[in-house]
């Protein structure tokens, strides 16, 4: 039994906002979606060329989750 069988996963909320992301160092923006969030990670939806080991920063607008509460 690993340690990761016996850690319950944090509850995941669904999020449907705009994300904008890139590689760090790059000056464009790609746009993406974020999917859902925890207090563990933020799950986001990209179309674009990135790899899975690539360094990145994004921005999140939350105030647009909270726009019709």
């Amino acid at each position: 039994m690993s340690i990761f069988d016996s850690v319950p996963r944090a509850p995941r909320s669904a999020l449907d906002v705009p994300v904008r992301i890139r590689r760090i160092g790059a000056t464009g923006w790609e746009p993406g979606q974020a999917v859902n969030i925890s207090r563990s990670g933020l799950l986001i939806e990209v179309r674009g060329s990135f790899r899975c080991h690539d360094t990145i920063e994004g921005i999140v607008e939350l105030s647009q989750a909270t726009a019709g509460v």
